[in-house]
């Protein structure tokens, strides 16, 4: 044969796998989009025929719901763009916003330092002495410059009844009390902000932990990393340092205001004009820090929340090679917080810039007027000096203030995104109610209809029941998405059925404490997950703190699920498994989270895909473990699966419908031989797609095969005969011992 002709064999075989492939691809895909888009099925065999010409013939537009048409209406009629309100033109916050930077975040932060008042009221004493030492010394500068004309040689000079070299002793000493107080408040104060952002962060993970699945359903793990770190520093600080500097400036600005007035009430009361300006000024740039920093920490919650998922998805990223696509994804969102961070930038810089301007010109405008006084003779020299002193004084205890109001609502943005996680109430309370000694493993759905929260208008059940006698059996099959991991879910509480009942034993699990009724399922995911640590610590994860662990148990519960690898390891259980257990394959996993369930003897154990990463010998060891268990303990046993090895072996088989009922139930010799059934159909559907993917296959190995022809044969040593006098095996063979002469070869020439 020709080598045009073996192209041509070869290439007829690619058109027909390509065709039988996309054929049967297209037609499932096709009939899934039509329902969506509202296509008869004779539409559709008439596009699957090829015979629509164009994509008007799919169908004119009432083919499509309301929702859907095409409307002439523009956009910008639809939804008008409301005028901004007064509020916002001013404040540069909207409506809601406004009302949410009330002071009532404020008032929740303060109490949240109730409980060290002792330790910070030692702090505010200690600031007190500090910032009276401070305050004595403009006094005592104008008292030393006045001096110079009253006396004329420095040894007759007194101040206060002191020589000079007195009363720099006496200051001296005061300024070493005022470094010793700021030593000491900042030492308390910073043992306070750390105590107060591990109480924050205990609560709020207290609140976290205890809540069901509907929270974490509509909130990103990223987000609330964010909240329990950045959130709860900002807010530590907010209360604890910043509140002592804000104390600090009021003390320093108020005894500052009282001596200017005393020094020069004329002066004072001209100056008093600058201050309605910048408490307005003020109060406005404290508004809309307050919802800027409330958006900043929302853009840096999302930022941590992309960062999160990416490092946690990183196998699938690089085996897509999407590297490039999730960091612009991961730059988009840094994106979001440079803006936001320079929008707070710009707006700090406003504020402080403007009551700089003013700042500066009441400083001109004291040193003009003060100084007219002084030649008038209604203030001295020493005056004049304590006065601008003072005055200086005054305009930074203005900044700090500001700064301190700018701050503590920066920690009340902070503190709203904390306490919307703290303030959450669990739909499922986890420790109300009594709880279970134990069980006879009797379960039943009656009438259960559910759907989850975050979708509902999704019905997965539909008035389910079904009964599950004790000691039994059973596995649970249906068409994908359709609920049985539902039902597993159900059992241990994270959902609550929207109406219906689940009984354990005749009583229904909602009036049971959800901690004992999860202690009597043991439950074994697909993809199991393992906390770092060792094997043993795995194995134990499930047993109460106050029970007793032997080596003996351990040993126990990893023989029962089959872990014989544990003994190839050096350190056997105390092998460090790494994060995630990413030291081990995907059936070593599954084999310590069977262990992890068996070790807790429990009379409901529920396998969800469980043994499908192992090998059929390991499969079947661990199901006749599970087997002597139900003979020995009365064991009631749940398997969802859809491997035939698994689904055969079970005393009966519940099969969930596409209308979220129970389709048909029975043992499985009864069910399977009737091809009627839907047990056969779905089984029989995944063993022909099998079948239909090893047809495939073999079909590319013969392409393959004929393209191996037409290629030219690799040439070989004189010694060697040609490849097309041997059979492939021998040649392969043969290659492989040439292969390590010409290593041998090529080591000896090295050394």
């Amino acid at each position: 044969m020709s080598s045009w002709q073996k192209a041509g064999i070869s290439f007829n075989k690619y058109l027909a796998i390509a065709a039988r492939t996309v054929q049967r691809s297209l037609k499932n895909d096709l009939k899934v989009a039509a329902e969506k888009r509202y296509i008869s099925d004779a539409k559709v065999q008439k596009l699957e025929k090829g015979n629509v010409v164009s994509t008007t013939e799919l169908g004119s537009n009432n083919v499509f719901p309301a929702r859907f048409q095409k409307t002439d209406v523009p956009h910008e009629a639809i939804k008008e763009k409301k005028p901004r309100s007064l509020r916002k033109r001013i404040f540069g916050v909207a409506e809601e916003e406004q009302t949410e930077a009330g002071f009532s975040e404020v008032r929740r932060l303060l109490k949240l330092a109730r409980r060290d008042i002792k330790l910070f009221s030692v702090a505010i004493a200690l600031l007190f002495i500090s910032a009276f030492i401070v305050m004595s010394l403009p006094k005592v500068t104008g008292e030393i410059l006045d001096s110079t004309k009253r006396y004329s040689n420095l040894e007759e000079a007194r101040f206060y009844g002191l020589t000079l070299y007195e009363l720099l002793a006496v200051v001296g000493g005061m300024l070493c009390v005022y470094t010793a107080a700021t030593f000491g408040r900042i030492i308390i104060l910073r043992v306070l902000g750390e105590k107060l952002v591990a109480r924050l962060r205990s609560n709020i993970m207290k609140n976290v932990l205890r809540q069901d699945m509907e929270f974490y359903d509509k909130n990103k793990v990223g987000d609330l990393i964010s909240r329990l770190s950045s959130d709860a520093y900002v807010v530590s600080r907010s209360v604890t340092q910043n509140m002592s500097d804000g104390i600090k400036h009021s003390i320093v600005g108020g005894t500052s205001i009282g001596m200017m007035f005393h020094i020069s009430p004329t002066l004072s009361m001209i100056l008093l004009a600058f201050g309605p300006p910048l408490l307005f000024a003020s109060y406005v740039y404290g508004m809309k820090i307050k919802a800027i920093s409330r958006m900043l920490q929302k853009a840096t919650g999302s930022l941590t929340k992309v960062a999160e998922e990416q490092l946690n998805n990183i196998k699938t990223i690089q085996s897509f090679t999407a590297e490039t696509k999730e960091l612009h994804r991961y730059d988009n969102q840094i994106r979001n917080v440079f803006k936001v961070s320079y929008r707070d930038a710009m707006t700090n810089a406003s504020f402080f810039v403007s009551t700089g301007i003013l700042g500066h010109a009441t400083f001109l405008l004291t040193l003009g007027l003060g100084t007219s006084l002084v030649f008038n003779g209604s203030m001295t020299v020493g005056d004049l000096a304590a006065y601008m002193m003072y005055t200086e004084y005054c305009g930074n205890a203005t900044f700090g203030v500001a700064t301190f109001y700018t701050e503590l609502f920066k920690g009340a943005g902070a503190a709203s995104r904390l306490f919307e996680v703290q303030d959450q109430v669990p739909t499922i309370d986890q420790v109300v109610g009594p709880k279970i000694n134990g069980s006879r493993g009797h379960i039943e759905f009656r009438n259960v209809t559910f759907a989850y929260p975050t979708r509902p208008d999704n019905k997965v059940f539909d008035n389910l029941s079904f009964e599950i006698k004790p000691g039994s059996n059973v596995c649970i099959v249906g068409p994908s998405g359709k609920g049985k991991s539902t039902i597993a879910l159900l059992l241990l509480r994270f959902y609550t059925p929207n109406s219906g009942q689940i009984l354990i034993d005749g009583v229904d699990i909602t009036k049971y404490s959800v901690h004992s009724l999860r202690q009597l399922l043991g439950y074994v995911q697909q993809e199991p997950v393992l906390i770092p640590g060792t094997l043993a610590e795995n194995i134990t994860y499930g047993l109460p703190r106050n029970v007793k662990v032997t080596a003996d148990m351990v040993e126990w519960a990893a023989v029962k699920a089959n872990c014989d690898f544990v003994y190839h390891f050096p350190d056997r259980f105390n092998t460090d498994i790494g994060p995630k257990g990413s030291q081990l394959s995907g059936g070593q996993k599954q084999k310590i989270a069977i262990a992890r369930s068996l070790i807790k003897n429990p009379p409901i154990l529920i396998l969800d895909e469980a043994t499908s990463a192992l090998d059929s010998k390991s499969e079947n060891a661990i199901n006749l473990t599970i087997t002597n268990l139900m003979r020995d303990r009365s064991l009631t046993t749940i398997s969802i699966a859809h491997r035939l090895s698994t689904i055969e072996k079970c005393d009966e088989v519940l099969v969930l419908g596409h209308d979220g009922r129970l389709a048909e139930e029975g043992k499985f010799k009864d069910l399977y031989p009737d091809h009627n059934s839907m047990l056969y159909k779905l089984l029989n559907e995944s063993q022909k797609k099998k079948k239909e993917d090893e047809h495939e296959d073999r079909e590319e190995e013969d392409v393959h095969e004929v393209q191996e022809d037409e290629e030219p044969k690799p040439e070989l040593d004189d010694d060697e005969v040609a490849a097309d006098e041997v059979t492939r095996d021998a040649f392969m063979k043969r290659r492989a011992v040439l292969n390590e002469e010409h290593e041998r070869s090529e080591h000896k020439t090295l050394t």
